[in-house]
């Protein structure tokens, strides 16, 4: 919810309005965009990451996302996540987190983690989750906005619980896509994910001609919508 603050106050210096597509963490902050300045917003589209109050609902009831989210607590402990990823030169990233991924596509994100002080700002988003959670809880979790909603039923850091619990929160118009993909929607059901995108923002008439996208849309590439180390 903190990040979504920030990141209105982005989009109010920008743009007068966006419509959003972010994925992963990048869907996080758009959330937060959603639930807290909802006006910044012409129409929302997240990939990966449900409602937030769905996702905290699933992580405190659901054994199968605590499960798959085990990882937080290493993640969000200090200075332990950094040694164990930047060890022997990103061998981790290089050989499990990304190796699915196709070679261009793995060395740009080894090459922005690499950085120094990068691993630990994309380690700071798990930091920061106690923050968000008391955020949260001042803010009215209904959603008006037209919002669509792509998820890779194979995504293991992601179970249905949260996808489904969402549901409850979406007071205006809603469509939810259950692709047959992994983590990485993109780099597995790329046309399929732009294609809903698009007609997505067909259906509310804001898909702007080519000349204009810059100005009127803002979508988040993969390596910097997704800070998951």
């Amino acid at each position: 919810m903190l990040s979504g603050l920030l990141l209105a106050g982005t989009l109010t210096v920008a743009l007068a309005q966006a419509a959003p597509a972010p994925f992963d963490w990048g869907s996080v902050a758009g959330w937060g965009v959603v639930l807290t300045k909802p006006e910044r917003v012409i129409t929302w589209s997240a990939l990966s990451v449900p409602h937030p109050a769905a996702f905290l609902w699933a992580l405190q009831n659901d054994p199968d996302q605590q499960q798959r989210s085990k990882y937080f607590a290493f993640f969000a402990s200090p200075w332990l996540p950094e040694v164990f990823f930047t060890f022997n030169r990103l061998a981790v990233m290089k050989s499990a987190l990304y190796e699915a991924m196709p070679p261009a596509e793995r060395d740009e994100y080894l090459r922005v983690f690499a950085e120094p002080g990068a691993l630990t700002a994309a380690l700071d988003w798990y930091r920061a989750i106690p923050l968000s959670r008391q955020a949260a809880a001042n803010t009215s979790p209904d959603v008006e906005l037209p919002t669509l909603y792509i998820w890779g039923n194979h995504d293991p850091s992601l179970a249905s619980a949260g996808v489904e619990a969402q549901r409850r929160y979406m007071k205006g118009r809603f469509r939810e896509v259950e692709l047959d993909a992994g983590h990485w929607l993109m780099e597995e059901q790329g046309p399929g994910v732009i294609a809903e995108v698009l007609a997505h923002w067909s259906d509310e008439n804001v898909a702007p001609p080519p000349g204009e996208a810059a100005r009127n849309v803002v979508s988040m590439p993969a390596a910097a919508a997704d800070s998951r180390p």
